[in-house]
């Protein structure tokens, strides 16, 4: 978990116009950590908090589902079987 500071520098970096992997050559953290910190709920949740956000997390949560990258595509399930049987 990174500290709150330089969550902070993250986003500033990335508002700067930086990209991801620019910002992971300089901190020296993963692009996959840094899209987790710039993309997290959570984080937007305290920063929202801070700037008097009187709303839960939930719903913030559900808003911000829409940007997420969408998941893996569940791997299909192969069987056998005989020549000409499921032609």
């Amino acid at each position: 978990m990174l500290r709150r500071g330089i969550v902070i520098s993250l986003h500033t970096m990335r508002a700067e116009g930086k990209s991801i992997r620019e910002i992971a050559r300089e901190t020296r953290h993963s692009r996959n950590t840094i899209r987790r910190y710039l993309l997290g709920d959570i984080v937007i949740f305290e920063l929202l908090r801070e700037k008097g956000y009187t709303g839960g997390r939930t719903i913030l949560k559900d808003y911000v589902k829409d940007f997420h990258p969408p998941k893996q595509v569940p791997a299909v399930l192969r069987y056998e079987t005989k020549p000409g049987e499921y032609a």
